[in-house]
């Protein structure tokens, strides 16, 4: 999934920051399509970073007039863009319902034929979409007109009650298309709906081929540089992890205070990270509490098991020392070796970023509150787009 410009925004200093988060929820709340949104927002941002670097002024790309701005950045924003937005959201649907009819066939292939049998996916598929086309509407007449007419609310709040709702609808969706599926079922044709939604499919991705040929002159459009959401929890640990270090910092040396005990200097602090943040180490460690834990409940549940057989059982399968003891130990490697090795590397941009952090501090004579400070004012050189490098 692409994540458009969101990892990158936070390069931005803070007038910038929050001259792109307005502009950011005028799209939001004037419902943009999506794909033409992060476009336009990707184009705004390489604007502003660029009149940012150069020493200008946010109204240097804005003007004096924010909102008057907002106006004129989507007022190309057409009715046939709109068209377009609807059916690129109904191809996403459609193709659901088209891998949902596939799943559906398969699981009752003993049972009914592939084709000619009733699709069990129609009716919470048709509930699903009915419930999100009236968050939809929950969105647009109650929760958009709010932003709109309270400036003060901001982008990031919207986000968040977006999300909540999203989450809502969905917890909702389920819920009442099980309930459909068992009380009122749509009987729908499985071969009919596949052949209905995958000529849909067929024909968008056609119409998609022909506009790619003659904006690009291929069928295919251009690869672009995705963000992914690894980039985005970076962007996250470059901009998070140092304060929260400096706040860690700072409440352990109140609570030492409280307690009548000496203040914990920099120094030894900055070893605790070190030790803390030391990746092969802590990857050794992860694993074999991993290992130990997994053994130890392997060995007590099997054995629990074994226990209750022996004593409430008259017969015992031999099934139960054969297939189950290996499926026991699939088991077994997959929650003692496996689960851990991700955990651990779970935890390695972390300790990568307390690396960079502390390389750059050492090379700097910063202190942790000096490179937080520099941090903010866009001094320090070590961001989420050099990892890599």
């Amino acid at each position: 999934m692409d994540y458009g410009y969101v990892a990158y925004k936070d390069k931005l200093n803070d007038e910038y920051k929050e001259a792109f988060s307005r502009v950011e929820l005028y799209g939001s709340l004037h419902m943009i399509d999506a794909k033409t949104d992060s476009e336009w927002m990707m184009e705004l941002l390489d604007n502003m970073l660029l009149a940012q670097e150069a020493g200008e002024p946010v109204e240097k790309v804005v003007g004096t007039d924010i909102d008057r701005f907002c106006e004129e950045f989507f007022d190309r924003y057409t009715g046939e863009d709109r068209v377009q937005g609807i059916f690129r959201k109904l191809y996403t649907v459609v193709k659901l319902l088209f891998i949902l009819d596939i799943l559906d066939g398969l699981l009752f292939a003993e049972e009914e034929s592939f084709f000619t049998g009733s699709s069990e996916m129609f009716t919470p598929w048709l509930w699903g979409i009915t419930v999100g086309m009236l968050s939809n509407i929950v969105l647009w007449l109650i929760i958009n007109p709010l932003f709109l007419k309270n400036k003060r609310l901001s982008s990031k709040l919207y986000g968040t009650v977006s999300i909540i709702l999203g989450i809502v609808t969905l917890i909702v969706a389920i819920a009442t298309g099980c309930w459909a599926e068992e009380h009122f079922p749509v009987l729908m044709n499985r071969g009919i709906l596949m052949a209905v939604s995958g000529g849909y499919i067929l024909i968008y991705k056609i119409i998609e081929a022909v506009k790619n040929y003659k904006k690009y002159g291929t069928v295919r459009a251009p690869k672009e540089p995705k963000t992914t959401m690894k980039d985005m929890e970076n962007a996250v640990l470059e901009k998070e992890l140092p304060k929260e270090w400096l706040k860690e910092f700072e409440k352990k040396n109140k609570r030492r205070v409280k307690k009548g005990k000496p203040e914990l200097s920099y120094e030894e602090f900055m070893e605790k990270l070190v030790k803390r943040y030391d990746y092969p180490k802590r990857k050794k460690v992860i694993i074999a509490s991993g290992c130990v834990g997994g053994l130890l409940g392997f060995v007590l549940g099997f054995g629990s098991v074994a226990v209750v057989i022996n004593c409430f059982a008259t017969e015992v399968s031999g099934d139960f020392f054969g297939i189950d003891l290996v499926v026991g130990i699939i088991f077994f490697l997959a929650f003692c070796i496996i689960f851990p090795w991700i955990i651990a590397r779970i935890n390695k941009p972390a300790c990568e970023r307390f690396a960079r952090v502390k390389k750059e501090c050492d090379e700097k004579g910063w202190t942790l509150a000096e490179y937080v400070e520099n941090m903010e004012s866009g001094e320090t050189v070590i961001s989420a787009g050099e990892e890599g490098m």
